[in-house]
């Protein structure tokens, strides 16, 4: 029986459905032959395009387009279901296609849509490769266990020295301010709008480093008012690629939010694998002049190599781990009881669904990526 389409409904789907499969054998084939023609070269300004309205808000419109999405998609499920039933038994089929289709359309346009804007460059080049340490980096992946677990003790050595000096660099700041959230109306040192537009600065600086790799419109990082429900599920922030935007929690003490804030845009330009979020992130916070910054870069790269440690060598761990300072051991006290305190199967809930995400976006190693930016510290020719 037709469904009584109109020609132009067909027509419409046809094309987002075709694009859809257009992006996804680019995936392809990109995954088979990686290149940055694609994130150096049509992302730079159709994600700047996107983004251009969005970055004039001083709030996050990606959460208003999340809500407004999950909405809609409740009252067109509600409002197909409702047809169906009120379609006389040899109409429902017809009722289905009648909805389906525009269904199947809008799905198609909004995955060839979220390629275009980020998941491509999923399949760009390594950040190794193309800052010039690619060999180091092979090397590093290379070594022998015994060797590899020598490397990372001096690497966390190192790190948890630069972390401690950031801190004590920090001079007489309030415990409790320290390991509190950020405020996100303030307007001084330490609140959340400041750490935002020092994060812009310190990630548009890695442009003279780094010559047109950085080189997208960024707006100011946002907060999340639902910080605490990103929380229950394990967030600390997400790049929404349909608004252009780095959102952040500002549900964590303020020596956590500069990582994540440069982890965030670190998405934003291009650079979509968590291992070298974090890198970056970790590299735009450790070159600022602010304390702040530079203990929060130092603390996130200091947690995931000592993390790698703990699974090689103990005994070196807890050497390391016994020589942190008393600030430096309550500020990480303080954060891992806000952690624990968030624990629950929401949580368990939101790390399945990043994992399963992660690995269909080809990062095989899915939330474990996070940590492989320790593999990046081994082979930055700081440390090597």
């Amino acid at each position: 029986m037709p469904l009584q389409l109109p020609r132009s409904a067909i027509v419409g789907a046809g094309i987002c459905v075709a694009t859809a499969a257009a992006a996804w054998a680019r995936s392809l084939w990109l995954a088979a032959h990686p290149s940055d023609a694609w994130a150096q070269g049509p992302y730079v300004p159709l994600s700047n395009a996107v983004g251009w309205v969005p970055g004039l808000a001083s709030f996050s419109v990606a959460e208003w387009v999340l809500l407004a999405a999950a909405i809609a998609f409740a009252a067109y499920c509600i409002s197909s279901l409702r047809a169906m039933l009120k379609a006389g038994r040899g109409q429902r089929l017809r009722a289905f296609g009648r909805r389906a289709i525009p269904a199947v359309a809008a799905v198609a346009a909004v995955w060839a849509l979220f390629m275009a804007l980020q998941g491509l460059n999923y399949y760009r080049p390594t950040f190794a490769q193309l800052a010039g340490y690619g060999p180091a980096l092979e090397q590093v992946r290379s070594l022998p266990a015994k060797k590899r677990a020598a490397r990372l003790a001096e690497l966390c050595q190192e790190l948890g020295r630069r972390m401690d000096e950031s801190r004590a660099a920090l001079g007489p700041v309030s415990d409790q301010w320290l390991r509190s959230r950020p405020d996100i109306s303030g307007d001084g040192l330490g609140e959340f709008p400041a750490m935002a537009q020092e994060a812009k600065s310190l990630v548009e600086a890695l442009n003279s480093h780094y010559p047109g790799l950085f080189d997208v419109d960024f707006s100011t990082p946002k907060p999340v008012l639902a910080s605490r429900l990103l929380s229950l599920v394990g967030i600390t922030g997400f790049y929404f690629p349909f608004t252009a935007e780095a959102n952040v929690s500002v549900d964590w003490p303020r020596f956590c939010v500069p990582a994540t804030l440069c982890h965030e845009l670190a998405h934003r330009a291009g650079f979509m694998r968590e291992d070298e979020a974090n890198y970056l992130g970790y590299l735009a916070c450790v070159n600022s002049e602010d304390p702040l910054a530079r203990y929060s870069g130092y603390t996130l790269a200091y947690d995931h190599a000592m993390n790698a440690l703990y699974g090689q060598d103990q005994a070196a761990w807890a050497r390391i781990n016994r020589q942190r300072s008393a600030a430096v051991a309550g500020d990480r006290t303080a954060r891992s009881l806000m952690a624990a305190s968030y624990r629950g199967p929401l949580q368990d809930l939101g790390e399945t669904v990043n994992d399963g995400y992660l690995k269909a976006q080809g990062q095989s190693s899915g939330t474990a990526s996070y940590s492989l930016m320790v593999d990046l510290l081994l082979a930055d020719p700081e440390f090597s």
